[in-house]
């Protein structure tokens, strides 16, 4: 429980309204009405461009290879935290 209430935080501050995790990876949504500053999402997407992809319809893909849903959880925090730390 305080593992989800820590990844809801990290969501709030990285503007993420939604997260799909499969085991190709996650896909981010981003509020309307409170979305990231688009630079600063597109500069994080430069620093790893093989892990993050921008979508034409406003959505952030990480990619992964995460099989289990340990592997899916853990990837979407480690998507989230660099996406807030960038965000910040």
């Amino acid at each position: 429980m305080i593992q989800i209430a820590g990844m809801m935080a990290l969501y709030r501050k990285a503007h993420i309204a939604k997260l799909d995790a499969g085991p190709k990876g996650v896909a981010l949504t981003f509020p309307p009405k409170s979305a990231p500053d688009p630079m600063k999402l597109v500069a994080a997407v430069q620093k790893q461009p093989a892990l993050f992809c921008l979508r034409p319809d406003g959505k952030m893909v990480v990619n992964g290879d995460w099989s289990t849903p340990e592997q899916r959880l853990k990837g979407a925090r480690r998507a989230a935290a660099f996406l807030a730390a960038e965000m910040g």
